[in-house]
């Protein structure tokens, strides 16, 4: 059985959620399903402008600086 930290039982227990930010991320490979070529976009909240990458590696670091804002 996985125990729930203290804080994430403040948060599920509070009426008011905390305030952040939620990003919407899509991964899918083009061409054959198995080798093909790795894609992804993400975007702010449901209505934010979508970015689109080719690497993994550029999503990581994008979501990396959006949190250091944040």
């Amino acid at each position: 059985m996985q125990q729930e930290s203290q804080q994430e039982q403040d948060i599920q227990g509070s009426e008011t959620p905390p305030s952040g930010n939620f990003y919407i991320l899509r991964t899918w490979r083009e061409g054959d399903g198995t080798t093909g070529a790795f894609r992804a976009s993400i975007r702010k909240g449901t209505d934010g402008p979508r970015r689109y990458f080719a690497h993994m590696d550029d999503v990581l670091e994008f979501v990396y600086a959006e949190l250091l804002r944040t």
